[in-house]
């Protein structure tokens, strides 16, 4: 897949933040994995429409700094899956007189940078809410007749956004559940793992 320089550069601001945090302030590195369902509904295409619509299971591993308990701030590596769809089996109308409808997948990634605030709701219990900015790259691709044709490639950038509980369970360790928004066309919900390093707020 193409890659944005949107990704490069997310990556590297979290690198040179935690830096200059980790020296002003005692805050600590945490990683989170996650998994659960992505719900996609999109249309691509001018000259012809391409609908990509469906559940499918998804992945996202998360790297953070928590400067304190209400503040924190994470890059995201995004796996969204293999989401069915609709569309022509050729991008060109003229090089395609007799185009049909073929059975579609998209395979899609995403790379975030996330604000996280977080209320604390009792000593194991928070809320928490994010907000940022979402890079995603999709590999379009066609069944016809019982092979598989790659069509193109897409990709974007979008504001990222929701909210979510945390429970701590055993020292360092916690679950939760996640809403998440990328853009308007793709909803997550995920349940997941967190392990904080260092100091625990």
């Amino acid at each position: 897949m193409q890659l944005s320089r949107l990704p490069v550069f997310c990556m590297s601001l979290l690198l040179v933040s935690s830096v200059a945090l980790a020296r002003g302030n005692q805050g600590s590195l945490y990683v989170n994995v996650k998994y659960g369902q992505t719900d996609t509904e999109a249309s691509v295409g001018d000259v012809f429409e391409r609908a990509i619509d469906g559940e499918v299971d998804s992945t996202v591993y998360e790297v953070g700094w928590r400067l304190n308990n209400f503040v924190a701030f994470q890059a995201g590596y995004h796996d969204l899956g293999n989401v069915p769809g609709l569309g022509p089996s050729c991008l060109d109308l003229q090089l395609c007189p007799g185009v049909s409808i073929v059975p579609l997948e998209a395979d899609t990634i995403a790379y975030s940078l996330s604000f996280v605030p977080q209320i604390p709701l009792t000593r194991s219990l928070s809320a928490f809410g994010k907000i940022g900015i979402v890079s995603w790259d999709s590999d379009i691709t066609a069944l016809v007749e019982d092979r598989t044709e790659f069509l193109e490639n897409l990709s974007g950038e979008e504001i990222l956004y929701g909210g979510g509980l945390k429970l701590r369970l055993l020292g360092h360790f916690s679950i939760f559940y996640e809403l998440e928004y990328l853009g308007d066309r793709i909803e997550s919900q995920h349940a997941g793992g967190s392990w904080q390093f260092g100091r625990r707020f």
